[in-house]
């Protein structure tokens, strides 16, 4: 009965001919690309994967639908493979119904019977109703795998009437990286989508869903995903008895952004010594470095401590004892 059940709303819902009022004409074109950073950021993040050719006509229906007498559940996901180590949103080209009152959810997954690394909940007034517009999704940043498949997932509430639609493509070729996956019962299981052209040569019904094997194809969402290149810093004690330092320093390829440190110094005679400073830099070039002075009068054993770390690059730190002598620094 189940399996009936997939057939119908594959043949009705997924991948289907399922007409809104689009402002696409043409049977495929590619969306012009319309992104904007979010206020909320100062840094510029980078296209990453991309599939932004919607066919008309072929549309995921995401939320509750009653067919037959029957209610289902409706989750939609796309699978994706990161080039760059940290995923800092994603887009959607999509629309909601008029009678849409509860946000969409997008979440980032690993694994699709897992829970959502992050996740973010889009409001309905971020969407246009009956006419596709590409919607951001911003969550908090993700480390990725670069060559790992992730999964972008979108639910909504359980509740009558109220449901989504996300734009696609069901051309195998549209996106080589990933694939459509849909639930009809609320994310117990899962389903891949079967490519248009893959259902001819197999003389199946018209996008009928169904588990997919290695030899067939599948159809594609319209997303985009956003990125940063990571870098590395690297902690490094520097000058010399009269002027001692330590550097913050970028070795890795790509600009570093946001570098925040922070520096605590204890110890001293009688423990009297307890210091901490810290700093922002907005960018470090690679090779470049950001020099930490210390500067103290007293005597005794100390130890410093120093870490640091950016938006695209994770932390690092440094633990040094050291003896103070008056004005001198002296490493251990």
């Amino acid at each position: 009965m189940k399996k009936r059940y997939v057939m119908i709303i594959g043949t009705m819902l997924l991948l289907t001919a399922f007409h809104a009022s689009t402002a696409i004409s043409e049977n495929e074109k590619t969306i012009p690309s319309e992104s904007k950073m979010p206020t909320t950021t100062f840094y510029q993040d980078a296209l990453d994967q991309n599939q932004s050719e919607y066919i008309e006509g072929v549309i995921v229906p995401i939320g509750r639908l009653s067919i037959e007498g029957n209610i289902f559940m409706i989750q939609v996901a796309q699978s994706f493979i990161p080039t760059k180590e940290l995923l800092t949103r994603v887009e959607l080209f999509a629309m909601k119904n008029v009678t849409a009152s509860y946000p969409l959810v997008v979440g980032i997954r690993d694994n699709l019977t897992h829970e959502n690394l992050e996740e973010t909940s889009v409001p309905t007034g971020s969407f246009v109703t009956g006419n596709f517009s590409w919607v951001e999704c911003n969550f908090d940043d993700i480390w990725v795998t670069p060559g790992q498949t992730y999964y972008i997932v979108t639910t909504t509430k359980n509740v009558t009437d109220n449901w989504y639609a996300w734009a696609a493509n069901n051309n195998s070729d549209a996106y080589p990286n990933g694939c459509a996956w849909f639930s009809i019962d609320n994310g117990s299981t899962w389903n891949q989508s079967v490519a248009q052209n893959q259902q001819q040569q197999n003389n199946l019904p018209l996008q009928r869903p169904a588990p997919l094997g290695a030899n067939n194809s599948t159809g594609d969402m319209c997303f985009r995903t956003y990125g940063l290149q990571e870098t590395t810093l690297a902690i490094i004690t520097d000058g010399t008895f009269f002027k001692p330092s330590i550097l913050v320093k970028n070795v890795g390829n790509s600009t570093t952004l946001n570098v925040q440190w922070q520096m605590t110094i204890t110890g001293g005679i009688f423990h009297m010594i307890n210091k901490t400073t810290n700093g922002v830099q907005p960018e470090l070039t690679p090779g470049d470095t950001i020099p930490i002075t210390i500067s103290m009068f007293g005597l005794g054993p100390l130890i410093i401590s120093v870490k640091a770390h950016a938006i695209n690059a994770q932390e690092v730190s440094i633990t040094k004892n050291a003896v103070l002598l008056l004005i001198f620094i002296l490493w251990k």
